[in-house]
């Protein structure tokens, strides 16, 4: 049967060549290049525009240029449309173009999106706003005015339809059979010989008849045990390998093709997600935000996805997620009246095993994903399950499941995000799809991304031919993501009824690839950890002005700083993997955020400090929920300040500048530690002189330099292989002492080709803490710098912080699980212990980190040059610790130094006066130690404040939380801070029951 194979892929390829009856260049386009616009004014052409023509040559990168003219479409004929055409002949050239038509904008035109529906009879003048960045010069760029034969396309349809489905089905098949017969019949009667005559048209029309009466209705729609629900989608990076004001441009051409398409196919459904992109459109494109607010309404355009953008997945911290939703659900809720209860992140790097709990909090029950398709060794069991978090929240998680057939690698199988309507994805959506014996529904996205303005009519129309069931393809029908999750979920829930068993994953869905992105650009990922804490502060003590002093508190500018911070941990931005103008302009923002955080912290601790009674001296303010003792700064020079109450302050007289230790040439030594150099600098011994223990088995403070030379996404991968190649630091290294008030220790310069590390060993007269200060000055590619701790403590496993708690993980290759998490993420410490004694590596902004055994390994830089070939080459700050501890209380105090570490006290000088707020005070105070208070703001809406903690140990626990100044109701709540329930306030506190890793949320009444 092939040469009838052939046939009827011959007739297919004739009948599409035929639904372009005419094609007219319009010629009367003039061109002039310009910068981004700022608005939807359209140009007027003048004497300084150049006539466009198909032999102009396009060139450069990151271009824009107007092209305008006007013509007449013919008037209407029978069985005929006509459709304006910007064809790009060059696919390299990946022009993309936002079309306006008589001052109006209508589609986005760009490779996939090349034709835009006309009415008949109708003056137009046409607007082409072209964005380019070409890969080579480009010429033949010319507008058409196309005449579509209808009946012509329409029957290509018909027919290629099932040609398509035929070709992903076994030859030897029934509906193999079926679909070529009925092929071959309808070929049969189309008169090819002369087009568009008599004969021709009518010889269309009984071919279509044919396959509308023979095929359509008699053989298909027999397949509905199966059901594929397709839905419009057009995932958008709102930064990656373009800028974020090219993502402003992107989704203005997105969304206004979506609503064109929509016009000419009523059961077209669209989805999308990101508030942040809506918010560009409403403040960019205000018509056509209006025009997607109306396709909402009509429940046509679905919004959905609940975080303000598809954020890293492990990156950010816990309250960052917090914000990540309190943003973008208000968002969805006050624009659209829409409550979205499902986060949709199919494209980033690994999720959390806090997440499941933050989204229930916060009132999203679902969950929805396709990147663990790309783990390099291990495949997930299910598509359809109870996701468990550290908690033991569980979240109903759907994968996507549409088969990638253009990324390729070996013996693995992707999914994709944005698929196309074609015969071979759609059948795959369920061939790939693991679960079928609890769900006979699968899920298919189609569209294309990343600007790439979702479906194509082709795909539509596709759909509309295989929502009548193709045999041997399942059948097919438009819906939402909102209805298909609820009939999945009920289908899930009955089968887990029948089958007395429930698909579950407990912990993190841990990414087997992309193991790189939890280092690449480490500025980016130090700015990020010091705004979320900059942040905190900030409202912390603004809440307390307010409080205590009717202060107003600053809500637009903290709303407006935190959007910046969100916006900066997009998925492909704090990963490090964007291109290097997203980080300049990334920079800037974390530096507005910081300034002015800092600014309003300052104004709010000043404000509380002129009512405090002081003393010639110091005044210390502790922004942890726990008694501090830690040093501060002052002037330039560090002071110990014991015993700072809870979220409070005291007054000192004197604070000790001064430190004990012993400092030799290559030794450092006091009452908590002996530490020992070798010529290197690198530790050799470590005695932890309470336990009378070495600490250290090998060499510590190893730096280690490895070629980073991974086969494909360099800024992204970390290689299994990484560590065969390791450069040994062979310039000479200098060793002197150091001390800067009650800082001491020494500092030991390296060279390594043109960079420079250069670190304070530090230790402490009243802290059990080593510090590692260190700066980094790097100029090297392609390589991976590593800090390696190999400890003399014997464990099978290790523990990491991650948002709102910790996991354990294993630290030896057991299983294929264990040996490819050879790079995994922490936050701000990872701990290695036996059932008495430990040690914690802590951080201050790093997140990468191996376990090889005893050796724990801090990843400080990677430093990779594409897609940004500046990559790291720059200068570092950063401190990682090393804390011994007993492991009486969890982790005997590691959760406290590391917040120690990332957030310090701040320290001002002070003359002695009278005040009415007493010399030595705590505002807020939690009597059980595990519990941390995260957060304390301003409500959202703004009638009350909020305190945010959680449990740090994975302990039940009923602390009480008091508070230093009066209050007149507290109630638990949500994330969102609804679903309040009050609590009986005794002499100003509350008592509150607190599971393992619960989040408390308290909305308080002053």
């Amino acid at each position: 049967m092939r040469y009838l194979d052939d046939k009827a892929r011959t007739v297919a390829a004739q009948l599409n060549q035929l639904c372009r009856k005419n094609v007219l260049p319009l010629e009367q386009f003039y061109i002039k290049f310009c910068d981004y616009k700022s608005d939807n004014v359209i140009p007027d052409v003048d004497e300084t525009w150049e006539k466009l023509n198909s032999y102009m040559l396009l060139e450069g990168k990151d271009l824009h240029c107007w092209i305008r003219g006007s013509f007449r479409t013919p008037k209407a004929v029978q069985g005929e449309y006509y459709a304006l055409e910007f064809e790009q002949m060059n696919q390299s050239s990946r022009i993309q173009v936002l079309l306006y038509l008589n001052g109006e904008m209508v589609q986005g035109l760009d490779v996939n999106h090349t034709r835009t529906f006309l009415e008949p009879d109708t003056e137009y003048d046409a607007a082409f706003y072209c964005y380019f960045d070409f890969i080579s010069p480009f010429s033949g760029l010319t507008p058409k005015l196309l005449t579509i034969c209808e009946e012509t396309e329409q029957l290509y349809f018909d027919f290629y339809v099932p040609f398509d489905a035929m070709n992903c089905l076994e030859e030897s098949s029934d509906d193999y059979r079926v679909i070529l017969h009925h092929l071959e019949l309808a070929a049969n009667l189309i008169d090819f010989r002369k087009p568009y005559s008599p004969e021709y048209y009518d010889s269309i029309r009984r071919a279509k008849e044919y396959l509308k009466t023979e095929f359509y209705e008699k053989e298909c729609g027999k397949n509905t045990d199966v059901t594929i629900n397709c839905i419009g989608h057009s995932h958008i990076d709102v930064a990656w390998r373009w800028e974020v004001k090219q993502t402003i441009e992107k989704v203005q051409r997105s969304y206004s093709t979506v609503l064109h398409l929509m016009e000419r196919y009523p059961e077209y459904l669209f989805m999308m997600t990101t508030p942040q992109t809506y918010l560009y459109v409403k403040e960019q494109a205000p018509k056509l935000y209006e025009r997607i607010k109306q396709a909402i309404r009509e429940k046509r355009w679905e919004v959905d996805g609940a975080m303000w953008l598809e954020a890293d997945g492990n990156l950010p911290s816990g309250e960052s997620f917090v914000r990540q939703l309190i943003f973008g659900k208000r968002f969805f809720q006050e624009e659209f009246g829409v409550n979205s209860r499902t986060l949709w992140i199919p494209d980033v790097f690994g999720y959390s095993a806090a997440l499941p709990q933050i989204l229930k909090k916060a009132g999203v029950d679902r969950f929805v994903t396709g990147k663990i398709s790309w783990n390099d060794t291990n495949m997930m069991p299910n598509d359809t399950f109870y996701w468990k978090g550290i908690d033991g929240t569980e979240i109903f998680t759907q994968f996507l499941t549409t088969k990638d057939f253009f990324f390729v690698d070996h013996d693995r199988e992707f999914v994709m995000i944005n698929g196309a309507m074609d015969a071979r994805e759609v059948k795959s959506s369920w061939d790939m799809y693991r679960n079928k014996e609890y769900n006979n529904q699968a899920l298919h996205t189609f569209g294309f991304g990343d600007g790439g303005g979702g479906p194509t009519y082709q795909m539509l129309e596709f759909q509309r031919r295989f929502a009548k069931g193709i045999p041997g393809i399942p059948v097919t029908k438009m819906n939402t993501l909102d209805d298909y999750l609820n009939q999945s979920e009920e289908n899930f829930k009955s089968a887990c009824e029948k089958y007395k068993r429930v698909p579950k994953w407990s912990g993190e869905l841990y990414l087997e690839y992309h193991r790189g992105t939890y280092t690449s650009m480490a500025k980016t990922k130090k700015l990020n950890r010091d705004a979320e804490f900059s942040m905190a502060e900030a409202e912390g003590l603004c809440s307390l002005d307010v409080i205590i002093n009717g202060q107003t508190y600053p809500r637009e500018q903290f709303d407006s700083l935190w959007k910046l911070v969100l916006l900066n941990q997009f998925h492909d931005i704090i990963p490090g993997s964007s291109i290097k103008p997203v980080y300049e302009l990334s920079d800037i923002q974390y530096e507005q955020v910081l300034n002015e955080s800092k600014k309003y912290a300052r104004m709010a601790r000043k404000h509380i400090a002129d009512r405090i009674s002081t003393k010639d001296g110091y005044l210390v303010f502790n922004p942890h929920s726990y008694e501090c003792s830690d040093v501060v700064e002052i002037d330039g020079s560090f002071g110990f300040a014991p015993s700072v109450p809870a979220y409070g302050y005291c007054s000192f007289e004197e604070l000790s500048f001064t430190n004990n230790a012993t400092i030799r040439s290559n030794s450092i030594e006091n009452r908590y530690f002996y530490i020992e150099l070798d010529e290197k600098g690198r530790i050799i011994s470590l005695i932890d002189k309470r336990a009378d223990r070495e600490l250290i088995s090998g060499v510590g403070n190893d730096i280690a330099i490895y070629e980073d030379k991974p086969m494909r996404w360099d800024a992204w991968e970390l290689t299994h292989y990484y560590k065969q190649k390791r450069y040994e630091i062979s310039e000479p290294v200098t060793i002197t002492p150091y001390q800067n008030g009650a800082k001491a220790g020494l500092t030991i310069t390296t060279h390594f080709m043109d960079s420079v590390i250069k670190q304070h060993i530090v230790v402490y007269d009243e802290i059990p803490r080593v510090d590692f200060e260190t700066e980094i000055d790097w100029k090297e590619k392609d390589l991976i710098v590593k800090a390696l701790f190999p400890m003399n403590v014997f464990s099978n496993k290790v523990t990491a912080e991650i948002q709102f708690g910790h996991v354990e993980r294993a630290n030896h290759t057991n299983t294929s699980w264990d040996e490819a998490k050879f790079e995994m993420c922490m936050h701000k410490w990872v701990d290695i212990s036996d059932n008495g004694y430990g040690v914690s590596l802590l951080n201050d902004c790093k997140y990468g980190f191996s376990a090889d055994e005893n050796v724990i390994g801090l990843t400080l830089l990677k430093c990779s040059t594409e897609p940004n070939p500046d990559a790291d080459k720059c200068l570092h700050h950063l401190t990682y610790s090393l804390y011994p501890h007993e492991n009486q209380p969890a982790f005997g105090g590691t959760v406290q130094q590391a917040y120690n570490l990332n957030q310090k006290m701040t320290a001002l000088k002070t003359k002695e006066k009278a005040g009415n707020l007493p010399s030595e005070f705590s505002f807020i105070n939690c009597d059980k130690e595990n519990i941390m208070i995260e957060t304390l703001k301003q409500s959202e809406d703004q009638s009350g404040f909020v305190v945010r903690c959680y449990d740090a140990y994975n302990m039940v626990s009923k602390p009480a939380i008091s508070f230093g100044f009066p209050v007149k109701n507290v109630f638990i709540c949500n994330l969102l801070e609804q679903n309040r329930e009050k609590l009986e306030v005794v002499n100003n506190s509350v008592t509150i029951p607190v599971k393992n890793f619960e989040i408390i949320t308290l909305y308080i009444e002053i």
